[in-house]
């Protein structure tokens, strides 16, 4: 143990977090308690860690902290003064010491005990009454405590008899900032309430609106990253992106972290208590709750080159990393009519970074009304060629490469293997099949439809022994069962939702989420509005993938 006048002039400070009682109240062990998801003990011990104590955390009775250090307190008389007897008793040494049931505290009142004048030192709450278990005391003092407890000297007149030097919490805090402080969490109604207080080490918009108003107003910095801040900020605010925030990198003096719903700027708080940075707290609900709350919020000059994608974004099976997928992709898609339209659209629009058009027809006036990426102005020119000018005019971050020829075989081989995904928006079943073999020999995965009048189909073509093409259509139909769209015609809108879906069964495959086609055929049939969902197989002995789960010919 160390020498208590060496504890009292060195480096090494001593703090004791004590769980009350035997939790009969809290209907279980205090020690054990939790709020917004940390023990209760543990906040203060950050908060103690912050000030820079050394820090211990115990219980004073074995039932009321779990798997803590016991230091046990007479049950009998029961005295304010007890718990700081029995710790002084036990460790011999000056302590800073607070229950587990008042979890607020701050960093700045163990601060301001450990550097306050005299060996005893203690803090009245708000109220004025003295907080004998929030304070410093020495083994000197164990004697008086001891009486006091043996007589019910009342903890007020003992801390007068000693001296002490007393803190009132309002002065160390301000009058908001005291009554935050020391609410007291004694029982399970005592810890509901206190969920819906801010949590220790933060800060309500209301209280940060009048830190800045006064004169010693804190710093504050927001760890959001870049981008998020295009929505607006706090004024005069720093940029330090929570990844980044260490105790060194944050400005001095008191500093409040900002984020968006004030969970990374509560975890950069925590970071900086470790390191010591008592003066750091935490937006409590971030922007949304200041801005909420009606406070002042400035535009920021933040130019955000992924804002038109934030909305897909958010989706948690997309976010920045699927999104990253989608900016490398390469995606081919053959034939820029009905189908090709609403496809090259919305991977366009959906950030996919490369983009290969096939087509080698022009735009005639009667493609207009199902073929919605061309425009009036467009008639007679080349439809791959019209196609890449919408798409640069949708998003000009997508690069458009355009192959103005109808693809064969093996034309169609050299295609499938420099494209990460092949979509077949064609119009014929030459083409059909010829992309489904190359598809299936480069390990390509396709996404395919066709349609015609009201009623379309679509299916996925996966590397990973799903049917292929051929596998559910062996052989083209005669020309007589499959008419094309001028003798048969199709709505335009039923376009639109093959396409559509077309697209979406891209975008999932690039990003890899969700369940696509593969194995499955859907039918739509736009005149009932009906979707039918057939699963498929492998067709023993298909000509083209083998199926057996093997290439054929291999």
């Amino acid at each position: 143990m160390d020498d208590p006048a060496a504890v009292l002039t060195g480096a090494a400070r001593y703090g004791v977090v004590l769980a009350g009682g035997d939790g009969r109240r809290m209907g279980g062990a205090k020690g054990d308690s939790r709020l917004h998801g940390v023990r209760l003990t543990d906040h203060v011990a950050a908060a103690m860690h912050a000030a820079g104590l050394d820090v211990r955390v115990a219980a004073k009775s074995a039932d009321a902290g779990g798997d803590l250090e016991v230091i046990p307190e007479p049950s009998t008389p029961v005295h304010p003064l007890a718990g700081v007897a029995s710790a002084l008793a036990c460790l011999n040494a000056p302590i800073v010491t607070c229950p587990c049931d008042m979890p607020f505290v701050p960093p700045a009142i163990f601060a301001r005990l450990a550097a306050a004048t005299g060996d005893i030192a203690v803090v009245t709450a708000h109220d004025g009454h003295v907080q004998p278990l929030l304070g410093r005391w020495t083994p000197a003092a164990l004697p008086a405590l001891v009486a006091a407890i043996q007589d019910g000297t009342s903890a007020r007149a003992t801390v007068a008899s000693l001296g002490a030097t007393v803190l009132d919490v309002a002065g160390v805090l301000g009058p908001e900032g005291a009554g935050d402080a020391m609410g007291d969490v004694d029982t399970p109604a005592d810890l509901d309430r206190a969920h819906g207080r801010p949590g220790p080490g933060e800060v309500t918009p209301g209280a940060l609106a009048r830190m800045l108003a006064s004169d010693s107003p804190p710093a504050v910095v927001d760890v959001r990253e870049d981008w998020e801040r295009t929505g607006g900020i706090i004024a005069a605010s720093a940029h330090l992106p929570a990844a980044d925030v260490t105790a060194e990198r944050l400005p001095a003096g008191a500093v409040v972290l900002v984020c968006a719903s004030g969970a990374r700027s509560l975890a950069a708080t925590r970071r900086a208590w470790h390191d010591g940075r008592g003066d750091v707290r935490s937006l409590a609900g971030g922007m949304r709750a200041w801005a909420f709350d009606g406070h002042p919020v400035r535009s920021a000059d933040v130019a955000d080159p992924l804002a038109r994608y934030r909305r897909q974004m958010v989706l948690a099976p997309v976010g920045e990393a699927g999104q990253r997928r989608l900016r490398d992709a390469r995606v081919l898609v053959v034939g820029a009519g009905g189908l090709g339209s609403p496809v090259l659209h919305y991977l366009a629009a959906a950030g996919v970074g490369h983009l290969g058009v096939v087509d080698d027809d022009v735009v005639d006036v009667t493609n207009l009304h199902r073929q919605v990426i061309h425009s009036t102005a467009s008639v007679g020119a080349r439809k791959a060629d019209s196609a890449a000018r919408a798409i640069g005019a949708l998003n000009p971050d997508v690069a458009v490469a355009t192959y103005a020829e109808r693809i064969g075989p093996e034309r169609a081989v050299d295609l499938a293997s420099v494209h990460d995904v092949v979509v077949d928006a064609s119009d014929n079943l030459a083409t059909r099949y010829a992309l489904n073999a190359a598809c299936v020999a480069t390990g390509t995965p396709l996404v395919w439809a066709s349609i015609v009048g009201f009623e379309g189909q679509v299916g996925v073509v996966t590397p990973d022994g799903a049917p292929c093409y051929a596998c559910v259509f062996p052989s083209p139909p005669p020309p007589e069962f499959a008419p094309d769209c001028a003798r048969a015609g199709v709505l335009g809108p039923a376009c639109g939702v093959v396409g559509a879906v077309e697209a979406a069964e891209v975008v999932k495959i690039i990003v890899g989420m969700g369940e696509s086609l593969a194995g499955r055929l859907l039918m739509v049939d736009a005149l009932t509005m009906t979707f039918t969902d057939v699963t498929v197989a492998r067709r023993v002995g298909c000509a083209v993938c083998g199926g057996d789960g093997r290439p054929a010919g291999e």
